[in-house]
């Protein structure tokens, strides 16, 4: 009985998540129609709020697909609550910039910020390095190490200041950037790099870009 009550269960839970992607469908499609209208209209103030719009949800959603593969918590450090107000679009859907980020915070401190960064002009510079690891020599505090025996990345460090900046290249266009502030040593973000499948991430973002 219980096993019938469970299927019955996972069956309305299916066709009630398929009911809200088809409605949201229909609201995004029902907005695009009415921007093409204020367009043709030449209402162009209301035509972006109608796209605004579109894009403020899709971005969310998108927030909340990436989010599942970081953890709510690395040790003592919680993932702070997104904001409300997501002003940053823009950038979002540029040629480039952030394509996520979060903090983490303790109570002693220290934090923990994550960012996912997308056709920025740093990446080209962070490969050249990466690729002539003699060149990071001359940057302070400044080596190229390898990540999970897979990615390579570049890493700045100061045990004095507790600070650590790890940028890791998943592909030709696509950076994941670590900053690490109040934290001794290299091995807290060592452990953090083990625990996060770096591999889904890179598939997950060659086939959504």
């Amino acid at each position: 009985m219980r096993r019938h009550l469970f299927f019955l269960f996972v069956f309305i839970l299916f066709v009630s998540l398929t009911n809200l992607m088809a409605d949201s469908a229909k609201t995004y499609n029902q907005k695009i129609e009415l921007a093409k209208k204020a367009i043709i209209k030449k209402r162009y103030t209301s035509a972006v709020v109608h796209l605004n719009s579109v894009l403020q949800q899709l971005k969310r959603i998108q927030i909340e697909h990436i989010e599942m593969f970081f953890p709510a918590k690395f040790q003592t450090f919680n993932r702070d609550e997104p904001e409300e107000d997501l002003n940053d679009m823009v950038s979002q859907h540029s040629e480039s910039g952030v394509l996520y980020s979060s903090q983490y915070h303790n109570k002693t401190g220290g934090v923990l910020e994550i960012n996912i960064v997308h056709r920025d002009p740093s990446i080209s510079e962070f490969k050249t390095l990466v690729r002539n690891p003699h060149m990071a020599k001359n940057l302070d505090n400044t080596d190229v190490i390898k990540v999970n025996e897979k990615y390579y990345a570049l890493e700045k460090y100061s045990e004095e200041d507790k600070y650590i900046e790890r940028n890791i290249i998943l592909n030709n266009e696509t950076m994941l950037n670590f900053i690490v502030n109040g934290i001794e040593g290299r091995s807290f973000l060592d452990e953090i790099c083990q625990k996060i499948d770096l591999k889904k991430i890179d598939r997950y973002l060659s086939s959504e870009l």
